[in-house]
């Protein structure tokens, strides 16, 4: 019985924090990209700190560390560049999602083409691919908007699932 308050308890907080979450990505989407930003590039900072210190281990053990000191480096240069100039960092992030789409769309129109040929139905792959394109385009042309529409779309699904789970748990008398 303990056990089970606790899971109610432990529902109720996450509901709580997926609807704050929620709330700051839906009314202020620039805050939360600024800190995921700032997440992506400590965690780059801590694996470029990490590599360095294996290399000077490596190096005190007599193996080639060269490869990862400079990898280490690099990367810890990075992390401070990406926290540093977030525009760069948002852009970034902007293309690199608009590639993957591009290439997305690029596969379902061929995976419609070689469907058609066989004399399938093609629509579903070939409507794939044509919202992939305009994704792509999308992001390429409005990259900082497409990243605050995508985060007030995360916000709106945080908060229904922070809800969903509050509610959840707050009806379960039993527990």
């Amino acid at each position: 019985m303990n056990i089970a308050k606790g899971f109610k308890t432990y529902a109720v907080l996450i509901g709580i924090v997926m609807l704050v979450l929620g709330a700051v990505c839906l009314f202020r989407p620039q805050v939360m990209e600024s800190l995921i930003i700032w997440i992506m590039g400590a965690v780059v900072i801590v694996t470029g700190v990490v590599y360095i210190f294996q290399a000077k281990s490596a190096a005190a053990a007599g193996d080639g560390s060269t490869g990862r000191m400079i990898s280490g480096i690099l990367l810890v240069i990075l992390g401070v560049v990406m926290i540093m100039c977030q525009v760069i960092t948002k852009t970034a992030i902007g293309v690199g999602i608009a590639v993957m789409a591009f290439a997305l769309g690029i596969n379902r129109l061929i995976a419609a083409s070689s469907v058609k040929k066989s004399a399938g139905n093609n629509k579903p792959a070939f409507i794939s691919g044509v919202l992939h394109l305009v994704f792509a385009c999308l992001m390429i042309f409005a990259t900082f908007k497409m990243l605050d529409l995508i985060m007030v779309f995360i916000g709106v699904y945080l908060l229904f699932a922070g809800l969903t789970i509050t509610l959840a748990a707050a009806m379960f008398k039993d527990i």
